[in-house]
């Protein structure tokens, strides 16, 4: 009974990733590799060819498990991990077509967008830029049918403003996720872009939105690191001063955290607005992204020492 043995194997392998999900450690990559084991079986019978719609759905679970895997491995083995999700969301994609099954080929694009940006993170040089910008790509052709993708606007605004450095183009994507996901990783990423285009005014006006309720210390740390930036590129100096002493208060807090400040940190080299004591400001938001309390704390020190000149 081929059929009802590789349905069967199909469903094992979505068990076995659920199971994968709720684990974690050595245990839940030993459980997404015997999903991979177990969709890689189905396809022994559900072909392109004979059962198409079938082999792409089994591709895009194959693809999923693949990725789930990547996320629970590190080293080069993630990074190939990655770029066999991506062989078998494409896969997908030859029978999920945008003009018979639109909204299948969303979100087998988006995934496939996904294990890209997972991918080219973690690889070097001019391979991580090419499949970043593939990755992009995907994102943006999502955006094209469904523009309130949440994942597509989320990717391509971290490509665009960590990678890439388009910060206008991350500005317009962070407004429009922001107003269909008011989180605070969308709100906090709302702020840093405004910051990054130099709309002190609107970063500032970002950064009172974001309340102090719910907030873990690492969140309420990047609030109002950003918004002393802005502050200070908006001249205004005693509210910068007062946000400082703030920031003082709470770099016995820091800690290494996920937010990611590439993008801030190349507007911060080059930026007009942070000329005097630009060294001071990038060593800010370094110490930062390293989870360094002394370091940002100095930082912030040397700062004030700037304002009061």
């Amino acid at each position: 009974m081929p059929q009802d043995w590789a349905s069967t194997q199909n469903n094992l392998g979505n068990a076995l990733s659920d199971q994968g999900e709720l684990s974690s450690g050595t245990q839940a990559v030993e459980l997404f590799a015997q999903a991979v084991e177990a969709f890689r079986a189905a396809l022994e019978v559900r072909t392109r060819t004979d059962m198409p719609q079938d082999w792409a759905r089994t591709q895009n679970n194959l693809g999923s498990a693949l990725s789930f895997e990547g996320e629970h491995s590190s080293g080069p083995q993630a990074t190939n991990l990655f770029a066999q999700a991506a062989v078998a969301y494409r896969a997908a994609l030859e029978v999920y077509t945008k003009t018979d099954l639109p909204q299948k080929w969303v979100m087998t694009q988006e995934n496939l967008g996904e294990a890209l940006f997972d991918q080219g993170e973690r690889s070097n040089g001019s391979e991580a830029a090419s499949i970043l910008a593939e990755a992009a790509s995907a994102f943006e052709s999502v955006l094209e049918v469904s523009p309130a993708s949440k994942n597509s606007l989320r990717g391509l605004s971290n490509i665009d403003h960590e990678v890439l450095f388009r910060f206008d183009r991350a500005v317009q994507l962070d407004e429009t996720l922001v107003k269909i996901d008011p989180g605070t990783s969308s709100s906090l990423d709302f702020e840093e872009a405004n910051l990054t285009v130099s709309n002190f005014s609107e970063c500032i006006e970002a950064a009172s939105t974001i309340g102090d309720q719910g907030l873990s210390d690492s969140d309420l740390l990047v609030r109002d690191t950003i918004e002393f930036a802005c502050q200070a590129g908006a001249g205004k100096r005693a509210d910068a001063l007062t946000t400082a002493k703030v920031i003082s208060e709470k770099v016995s807090t820091l800690k290494n955290g996920s937010f990611n400040f590439t993008g801030t940190l190349h507007y911060l080299s080059a930026s007009p607005s942070f000329e005097s004591g630009r060294a001071s400001w990038i060593a800010l938001f370094e110490s930062m992204d390293k989870g360094d309390g002394a370091a940002m704390a100095a930082a912030v020190g040397q700062l004030e020492e700037v304002m009061h000149r």
